[in-house]
């Protein structure tokens, strides 16, 4: 009586880690609507904001342009680019986000790849370019 109980447990403990984990796989495994991403870019030996410098945002979705999805791997992939503005602040709007990686370049500087992260709700940045 004592074994049909211990497996017993043991069958229920699988079902439900199998169920937390399929659970927690398809809410993480999912696109962020209405993401903002924003931030400032500094010089690094000045410390002051960086003008003109051109920010390819790349964003990578669940979901294709046509709406077919997949939580499988990223269906739907936009480059957008911006440029900082006089205080070295710039920002975009995405409907849809799972992953991005933005790249940062201006003439005389190193070019800067900030590597890749998952998306939430509001996006944040503080870059520091170097002179080349």
């Amino acid at each position: 009586m004592k074994w049909i109980r211990v497996i017993l447990v043991l069958i229920i403990s699988v079902i439900l880690l199998a169920v937390l984990y399929f659970s927690l796989y398809f809410f993480l495994s999912r696109d962020i609507e209405d993401v903002r991403v924003k931030g400032l870019v500094f010089d690094s030996t000045e410390g002051r904001p960086l003008s003109n410098v051109k920010v390819i945002i790349r964003n990578e979705r669940y979901e294709s342009d046509a709406g077919k999805m997949n939580y499988d791997e990223y269906l739907g992939h936009d480059q957008i680019v911006v440029y900082t503005d006089s205080k070295g602040f710039f920002s975009c709007e995405l409907k849809k986000s799972a992953f991005l990686w933005l790249i940062f370049s201006k003439a005389g500087y190193e070019k800067y790849i900030e590597p890749g992260k998952n998306t939430n709700k509001n996006m944040q940045y503080r870059i520091v370019l170097k002179r080349k």
